[in-house]
């Protein structure tokens, strides 16, 4: 459904909150957001833009209509996002998880900061995060802006934080059956997105990944899976070319799948207790799926199925 058709009818008492891909981004004409968060650059979606200069411009979009009064929020550490700055007219606040900021919110000795009433104060421990895992602190940094910059308070960001739990289909915890973690990842549908993933559990994977052949660049990926999978099992277009590419960094346990009932039918019979079962398919889904929550989702139901 248009967003346009969503908004229609409400009033200025309602906050809508979206999330724009970046093909949408490119023929931005009249849209114009209070609060315009961009929370990362990274080469994707390259088959569609063929250039990231054209992908950077298409997400740039995002602050084109913004004036002096609206809030651009931009990821601090990276130089791709922050040399947007000079061509900004709204507000800008930044985040960082390895450095004070002047005006924004960062990281220090475990504990969320800010500097936005023109001092720094904290605002909550790492430890209190509804969300635990690292990878989700720049995403804490970002809400915390977003947040302030849509009018809460302090003291509803910080019982926001403590109280959120995560979204489905984004490292999502499916269950734990005879000692083993499943993990449902599929909103990783780029080799960046599945890197992160594949750093945090501490216990041996069993890595189902996969997905549409766009082309894109599979060695950094396929290199620390050699590092941190004890198996893969790979299903998609892109099957293929991922086992060439981990059978030659020394993978040997491999297994080409159909269907993601075959795979987590295996994955359930060569993982043991104490390994993690990760859905981080590191490729988008519209070789097989509609959409990566339908990926998801088929993932969650043979997991779960009896």
């Amino acid at each position: 459904m248009p967003l346009s058709q969503e908004v229609d009818g409400l009033d200025e008492d309602h906050r809508v909150v979206v999330e724009l891909s970046s093909f949408q981004l490119n023929d931005v004409m009249d849209f114009r957001p209070q609060v315009a968060a961009l929370l990362n650059i990274y080469p994707s979606h390259l088959d569609w833009h063929h250039t990231l200069e054209n992908c950077i411009g298409a997400k740039a979009n995002l602050f084109r209509n913004q004036g002096s009064e609206d809030w651009a929020i931009l990821n601090g550490d990276q130089e791709q996002t922050l040399a947007l700055i000079p061509c900004l007219k709204s507000k800008v606040l930044t985040f960082s998880t390895t450095r004070q900021v002047e005006q924004g919110a960062w990281i220090k000795d475990n504990v969320i900061w800010t500097t936005l009433s023109g001092e720094a104060n904290p605002l909550i421990s790492l430890s209190e995060l509804g969300i635990g895992y690292a990878h989700n602190h720049q995403n804490a940094l970002a809400a915390t802006l977003i947040s302030y910059a849509a009018g809460a308070s302090f003291e509803a960001i910080n019982k926001g934080l403590k109280e959120f739990r995560g979204v489905k289909h984004r490292f999502q915890v499916v269950d734990t059956i005879n000692g083993v973690l499943f993990i449902n990842d599929s909103k990783a549908t780029n080799s960046q997105a599945s890197l992160t993933a594949l750093s945090l559990p501490q216990s041996p994977i069993v890595w189902i990944a996969g997905g549409l052949d766009r082309g894109q660049d599979i060695e950094e990926i396929t290199t620390l899976a050699a590092k941190r999978c004890k198996t893969a099992i790979l299903l998609g277009q892109t099957k293929d070319r991922f086992a060439v590419a981990l059978r030659e960094k020394g993978v040997s346990e491999l297994y080409l799948v159909q269907n993601m009932a075959e795979a987590v039918e295996i994955a359930k019979k060569i993982s043991l207790p104490g390994d993690t079962v990760l859905l981080s398919p590191a490729c988008a889904s519209w070789d097989m799926y509609p959409s990566f929550e339908h990926r998801g989702d088929d993932f969650i139901n043979e997991v779960t199925r009896k």
